[in-house]
């Protein structure tokens, strides 16, 4: 587990960072992102931070525009048009195999396989236990170090690949209201 420094909790974390990243919603929404506004509500959600004004005024106008038949639903309120779940499922299941996949190609690489050769992709697919195309688009995606690593290690070098992951953070213990 990696610990972070105190700047760099409150460079990711801080108050400054939790106004920083609802400043940014404001400045989207206002361009037309209408995804924007739900993205300052999950942000004061993580950060038990107070939903500013422009935000709650927005909440207020979709309510009204719900209520008054304006608008047909929530999706078109907040301007939902996410990919397909097939899409976002192949996502999460390529991050979660990432650090795993570039773990093997690199000690494969260091056995001396070549990576023109499919026995590259093939090998670490049978190893893992996942589909070559997975590992081929991680390695697109991914890969770059692996293609500088020389064939076999010939200088007998040690490699070290580190791939991170920022930890979710949420704020919890605040009261809701003061007394």
């Amino acid at each position: 587990m990696v610990q972070w420094s105190d700047e760099i909790n409150e460079e990711f974390y801080g108050d400054e960072a939790v106004l920083k990243k609802l400043e940014f919603a404001r400045v989207t929404f206002t361009e037309g992102n209408k995804g924007a506004l739900f993205y300052a509500i999950y942000v004061c959600a993580q950060f038990q931070a107070v939903i500013p004004d422009w935000a709650a005024d927005e909440i207020f106008k979709i309510d009204n525009s719900l209520i008054d038949g304006n608008i047909k639903d929530y999706n078109e309120a907040f301007g939902w048009e996410t990919e397909n779940q097939a899409t976002r499922k192949k996502v999460a299941r390529l991050k979660k195999l990432t650090p795993n996949v570039l773990s093997k190609l690199s000690s494969l690489r260091n056995e001396g396989v070549t990576l023109q050769a499919d026995d590259i992709m093939d090998r670490a697919a049978r190893d893992l236990n996942i589909s070559r195309r997975d590992v081929e688009d991680i390695y697109k995606q991914s890969g770059q170090f692996i293609k500088d690593m020389p064939q076999g290690n010939p200088d007998n070098n040690n490699y070290v690949q580190s791939y991170i992951v920022i930890p979710f953070h949420r704020r919890s213990g605040r009261p809701i209201l003061r007394d």
